[in-house]
């Protein structure tokens, strides 16, 4: 006669057992990501500081320092920005003014399922094109490009139509620092000079380290 007991206790240890490799390996992705995760815009990574009046908002996981422009509306849940004269639809869509959103990618995180990989290489190709040739050229690939903290970065920006009375200016903005790679999108409502100069009031007042 088989012992029952005995089966009951082997099959107890061996679950346990198969329970605490399943915490354990959940503990070190845990850690794992925590310590190399693919993105670094999540809420709990920014900081904001008053220096003198000056609101600053600070990613030290990202290496990234904003100074916002006065009376900018931001939000650390999505790293956006809207400018004072923004206005919005009852949906939470932008009517009107300038809307900057940010997202940091690790390119040295592989995930065959995240595009940020394909944005990385793209944007070092790019760069290495417009270094190749002293920065002389205009355009490539529809990227111009610019300077953001004295490093390199391309932007592309195109107009839209978003409705019978209203165009748009959409905005690309990529930056490499070592294996982050900082994406910078915005809509300027209307293309007008005022828009973009608020979007460089905004750039300006970035640093990276």
């Amino acid at each position: 006669m088989p012992n029952f007991k005995k089966l009951l206790d082997r099959k107890t240890i061996f679950i346990f057992i198969f329970i605490l490799i399943l915490i354990a390996g959940g503990l070190f992705f845990w850690w794992q990501e925590n310590k190399n995760p693919y993105k670094y815009d999540v809420a709990e990574n920014f900081l904001v500081d008053v220096v003198e009046n000056q609101k600053i908002l600070r990613n030290k996981q990202a290496g990234l320092v904003i100074e916002i422009p006065k009376d900018w509306k931001f939000s650390t849940t999505s790293a956006s920005f809207l400018s004072p004269d923004a206005e919005l639809f009852e949906n939470g869509a932008i009517k009107n003014g300038s809307w900057i959103f940010i997202e940091i990618f690790n390119c040295s995180k592989f995930n065959p399922i995240l595009w940020h990989k394909m944005e990385c290489e793209e944007t070092r190709k790019n760069i290495d094109e417009f270094s190749q040739n002293g920065f002389q050229d205009e355009k490539i690939d529809s990227f111009q490009v610019r300077k953001i903290d004295n490093l390199i970065a391309v932007e592309k920006r195109e107009i839209h139509e978003l409705d019978e009375n209203r165009e748009g200016a959409y905005l690309i903005i990529k930056v490499l620092n070592g294996n982050k790679l900082f994406y910078i999108n915005g809509l300027l409502i209307p293309p007008t000079e005022e828009r973009y100069n608020q979007l460089e009031e905004l750039i300006n007042g970035i640093r990276f380290y």
